[in-house]
């Protein structure tokens, strides 16, 4: 489950909506914050030699936003995450955490080569999957991690 915004962190409509499956664990997490709501997500794709960046746009404060960027930048995590701020139609900020699409180009699609097409991309979005995973168990850490920089 997902959830979306309406206006602002007061009007918030959750809704429940499709989430992939490898990108879900990252999402409920994220979810499990007090005061964080997610809006979007995807797992990642590879598609006509392009990779598409796994990422979870949410909403929260500007606090817990911090602690996910220290988190983010100090964990080891198999991916290589970095957090944007964005403001909706509203003009109110939201932040999203992604994966760097070049990183993950370089890292998987060069040394592909001379593989076939669907090769590649199952075995690129296996890889992938693969870092997700766990980088998700990483990520279960996140609650507290944002919990005793609050205090």
């Amino acid at each position: 489950m997902t959830r979306f915004s309406t206006k602002n962190l007061d009007t918030f409509e959750i809704n429940e909506v499709t989430v992939e499956p490898l990108i879900l664990p990252i999402v409920n997490i994220l979810n499990s914050v007090d005061g964080v709501y997610t809006a979007a997500s995807c797992q990642g794709h590879f598609l006509d030699g392009h990779i598409s960046e796994p990422y979870v746009a949410y909403y929260s404060s500007m606090d817990v936003a911090k602690s996910i960027e220290m988190f983010i930048r100090t964990e080891e995590l198999a991916l290589p995450w970095y957090q944007l701020i964005v403001f909706d139609k509203q003009y109110d900020p939201f932040f999203s955490i992604r994966v760097n699409e070049k990183a993950l180009s370089s890292k998987y699609i060069s040394p592909m080569g001379n593989l076939l097409p669907s090769l590649a991309k199952r075995f690129i979005e296996k890889k992938i999957w693969e870092s997700l995973t766990e980088d998700a168990m990483c990520f279960q850490k996140l609650p507290n991690i944002i919990e005793s920089h609050l205090r």
